[in-house]
């Protein structure tokens, strides 16, 4: 009841401000942007700069790899985020997850495609994107899986594959909002699964919202690798701060 009643209201609104042309952070006039910004949240946006040169993630001193790359194994070649989780990027993204603002996947989408036009300079040609499978009695509940949407809107828009099918999350782990590095790699040990040589001889693109360790990922990647994949990079619309670095 409660989701239909959010379903409802979320039209109404999409009628007298609709998701085109509002601001997608403040609900701002949007005059002109294919990014559905207005121009003072366009100058302010938190753009990543200085990045770890794997991951991706932001970082502040003259160091080419962040702690979590130094310290641990990555089984993705390099990760990319287009924008930093925090301020109105963070509510934005808690929209789309849990506040039934499916259209902000598009909005998202857009971002993440003028990212991999970057990266594509450095990886191999893109055969398949795969999204983050959420557990799926989890994804019942909240009716609908915010990394599938990306990842089907940004499919549309590059042209590549989509399968949300072959990968599968099997674990219904805690959340990881709390948990340390070592907790979360602990978290999701065999948390995701995929049939042998689903992913054979394949350059693939693993699609979600947010990376913070990059754990999840992590995950995602080793499972598809053993499953034959040839690489795997990352794409999340934002990348968390690591504090100090």
């Amino acid at each position: 009841m409660e989701t239909d009643v959010k379903k409802f209201l979320n039209g109404i609104l999409e009628v007298f401000f609709p998701s085109e042309i509002t601001c997608f952070l403040c609900g701002g006039e949007v005059e002109e942007s294919k990014f559905c910004l207005c121009n003072k949240c366009r100058k302010t946006l938190p753009v990543v700069n200085k990045r770890c040169l794997r991951c991706g993630t932001p970082i502040k001193s003259k160091a080419k790899y962040c702690l979590n790359c130094k310290q641990g194994e990555r089984a993705f070649a390099i990760a990319r985020s287009p924008l930093i989780y925090k301020d109105e990027i963070r509510t934005a993204v808690r929209n789309l997850k849990y506040n039934n603002q499916k259209h902000l996947a598009k909005v998202f989408a857009k971002f993440m495609v003028e990212e991999f036009r970057k990266m594509e300079a450095e990886i191999l040609p893109v055969d398949v994107i795969v999204p983050v499978p959420m557990f799926l009695q989890k994804q019942k509940k909240r009716g609908y899986n915010q990394a599938e949407l990306l990842a089907k809107e940004f499919s549309k828009i590059v042209n590549i594959c989509l399968d949300a099918k072959s990968l599968v999350r099997i674990k219904d782990t805690p959340t990881q909002t709390a948990l340390s590095s070592l907790e979360r790699h602990k978290n999701l040990e065999n948390a995701f699964k995929a049939e042998n040589n689903s992913f054979k001889g394949k350059v693939v693109l693993l699609i979600d919202d947010v990376l913070t360790t990059g754990s999840t990922a992590n995950s995602c990647c080793k499972e598809i690798k053993r499953c034959g994949a040839k690489e795997v990079y990352v794409l999340t619309f934002a990348t968390t701060e690591l504090e100090n670095f």
